[in-house]
């Protein structure tokens, strides 16, 4: 025959030990609610830094990268405008040494002709033969093609002056073939003209390159 237990501790006893548990069970379980709640939110802080900190990377990488390109265009601005300057000079070093050809043009004067006139045919622009010269053109952007300007360069030279007799313009244009300067050297006009008290042959050549 078993003897029955009996539970001496009092019923309050126990129930506020089990109220107890209870609150301990739900304390934990809340707990445990508030830490899984808790990480998203702290991923949240966690990335929002993140991504505030990439923005101002970013930023000073975009500015860095203006800055690169206002430098890029500058100094492509300055090579286009060294460029077009160095072709330039270029162009006018092409052009006749117009010293020496004058200096060629007295030796072969003769001794009975003086020259009144001497000029470039066309002596202004004109739709003649041209030499291209690439120019930049102000404010261009990276890419952009440059302009494209000419310089005329004058295929004639146009003499007149006066002779003694008929004679000496043709030794002139015999002496400026003979100099090798020239393609062709052509006698277009020559006539008799009052000259102070007397009379003198008034001529016109033309010489080509």
């Amino acid at each position: 025959m078993s003897i029955p237990a009996i539970n001496m501790i009092p019923s309050d006893v126990l129930d506020a030990r089990l109220r107890r548990r209870h609150l301990i069970r739900w304390g934990m379980a809340i707990i445990i609610l508030a830490a899984a709640l808790c990480v998203p939110l702290v991923l949240d802080v966690v990335h929002r830094a993140r991504a505030s900190q990439l923005r101002d990377e970013s930023n000073q990488l975009f500015t860095r990268l203006e800055h690169a390109r206002a430098k890029i265009r500058t100094t492509t601005a300055e090579a286009a405008h060294l460029l077009g300057r160095i072709e330039r000079a270029d162009a006018l070093r092409a052009k006749r040494p117009w010293a020496s050809v004058f200096a060629l043009i007295a030796t072969c004067v003769p001794d009975r002709v003086w020259l009144s006139y001497i000029a470039t045919d066309p002596a202004t622009a004109s739709g003649g033969p041209q030499l291209p010269l690439v120019a930049p053109t102000p404010g261009a952007k990276m890419g952009e093609q440059n302009k494209t300007i000419t310089l005329d360069v004058p295929r004639q030279l146009r003499l007149r002056g006066y002779a003694g007799d008929h004679e000496q313009p043709y030794v002139f244009v015999t002496r400026l073939k003979e100099s090798g300067a020239f393609d062709r050297v052509m006698l277009v006009r020559s006539v008799n003209e009052s000259v102070l008290d007397g009379s003198a042959v008034a001529f016109e050549l033309v010489c080509e390159w």
